[in-house]
């Protein structure tokens, strides 16, 4: 091991070769964002989404604003703590969530 030549930093150092990426000139970029994580590509897409918002993208929705306004430091510790446990029950698999309650009604006599 001692005979082996050693390299300077400058021999050892690997360079990555430059590569242009094919870029999709129909797909236009995002031009804005809701909530630091949302993009939309025009301020005509906003409307589009909210007319077809479904459970899914609802649930996107209210994990993004959640996740916004802890980072921006919007909520006290107890509303987090609050709307954690929404989020939680909201996510939760059905499997694991409680049965609705049975109310029971009286007949009327």
């Amino acid at each position: 091991m001692e005979n082996e030549a050693k390299l300077t930093p400058e021999e050892l150092a690997v360079t990555a070769p430059e590569v242009e990426l094919p870029m999709a000139e129909e797909e236009p970029q995002a031009v804005g964002q809701l909530f630091d994580s949302i993009k939309y590509r025009s301020v005509e897409d906003i409307p589009r989404f909210i007319e077809g918002m479904g459970i899914n993208d609802s649930a996107m929705v209210i994990l993004s604003t959640a996740a916004y306004a802890h980072k921006k430091g919007i909520l006290t510790l107890l509303e987090s703590e609050v709307l954690s446990k929404a989020i939680r029950i909201f996510t939760a698999p059905r499997s694991m969530q409680s049965p609705p309650e049975e109310k029971i009604v009286q007949p009327k006599q």
